[in-house]
């Protein structure tokens, strides 16, 4: 990413050129490059950024400025736009890097939601699983499934919703009330004998067995 270093500029540089692996060097020419007219210097700051990361790739407060300020760039422009790829692109590039982390991958859900990916989103949901430890999972059903049911792809649905009560089984009775709500009563009915039957099963609702 090429862009113009203007004479102002050459004292952040020597600084980042001596000391490339410190990540304060580079913060302060990133602000630096910010001042009082955020959008004068947008490239300058991408390509700083870049740089910065082909020598830091494992900083995460790095990528996640880096991320904030590419979405920032593009918040009052149409989702048709091209420069909303570019930022796609950016995301993946950092999920490489931070896969381990729920924060990006929530960041680039929220993202691809905006622009009204509905297959790609899924599939980002469902590489954020099989990325993250098994006690971050929390993080990204709690965004799956009311997604999947705004979505009404009743299908898809289904299966997200078996999945996640595979792994979480006390979740069993929020898709029963789904099932109900979308007058699937046959299947909530086993659903619902099955946990009644299930001496283990604790209601996170409360219900006794009576109840249920």
């Amino acid at each position: 990413m090429k862009y113009t270093i203007e004479s102002e500029d050459i004292p952040y540089e020597e600084s980042v050129i001596k000391n490339k692996y410190s990540l304060r060097a580079w913060i302060r020419y990133i602000e630096f490059k910010s001042g009082n007219n955020m959008n004068k210097y947008n490239e300058q700051r991408n390509g700083i950024y870049e740089r910065a990361l082909k020598v830091l790739p494992g900083s995460y407060k790095l990528w996640k400025k880096y991320l904030d300020e590419r979405m920032r760039q593009v918040s009052n422009k149409s989702v048709l736009d091209k420069s909303y790829k570019k930022v796609n692109e950016v995301f993946e590039r950092a999920l490489t890097f931070m896969h381990k982390m729920p924060r990006v991958w929530i960041m680039y859900v929220e993202f691809l939601k905006k622009q009204k990916y509905v297959t790609k989103t899924r599939r980002v949901l469902d590489k954020a699983i099989r990325a993250l430890p098994i006690t971050q999972h929390e993080r990204i059903w709690e965004i799956y499934i009311p997604w999947m049911k705004e979505m009404n792809v009743i299908k898809i649905t289904k299966k997200v919703f078996t999945r996640y009560i595979q792994l979480k089984p006390e979740n069993t009775e929020e898709y029963i009330e789904y099932l109900l709500n979308i007058e699937c009563y046959e299947e909530a009915i086993t659903h619902l004998a099955r946990i009644v039957n299930d001496r283990n099963f604790v209601s996170i609702q409360e219900k006794s067995k009576f109840d249920l």
